[in-house]
């Protein structure tokens, strides 16, 4: 099992190495990463769901289940398309926020460097793909 920090060291390489071939990000249901997008947009939605509802009580224990489980899966899925990095690098950055404001909506003003310059990979990447 790979940990955090490793799989956040391998993602980073794949989205510099994507980032530079240009490739671009193209969301459809034949992408060869289909799982990976799928299991993104789950997560999305469980995560909306656990920010619409905070605390113990907010999600009920099955939806965090899955939760977990989904998170288990996208760590250990090899992404095949810079779309498939930017599901990676969401998961990562749920990973390493410190407050629940940069979780739900990047980095802030007072984040620290690191955060800001994990964020601003981020942009850029999401920004590729909206420029394909």
């Amino acid at each position: 099992m790979q940990t955090r920090r490793g799989f956040l060291a391998s993602t980073a390489a794949v989205a510099t190495t994507a980032a530079l071939v240009g490739i671009p990000i193209l969301a459809h249901s034949q992408s060869p990463d289909a799982e990976l997008l799928a299991l993104g947009a789950e997560y999305e939605s469980l995560l909306a769901t656990s920010y619409d509802h905070p605390g113990e009580d907010g999600m009920p224990e099955e939806m965090w289940e899955r939760f977990y489980e989904i998170e288990d899966r996208i760590s250990v899925l090899e992404p095949k398309t810079l779309e498939g990095v930017a599901v990676q690098l969401r998961l990562v950055w749920c990973w390493h926020a410190n407050s629940g404001v940069e979780h739900r909506y990047g980095a802030q003003r007072d984040s620290d460097d690191r955060t800001k310059l994990f964020w601003g990979v981020i942009q850029t990447v999401r920004g590729m793909g909206a420029t394909a």
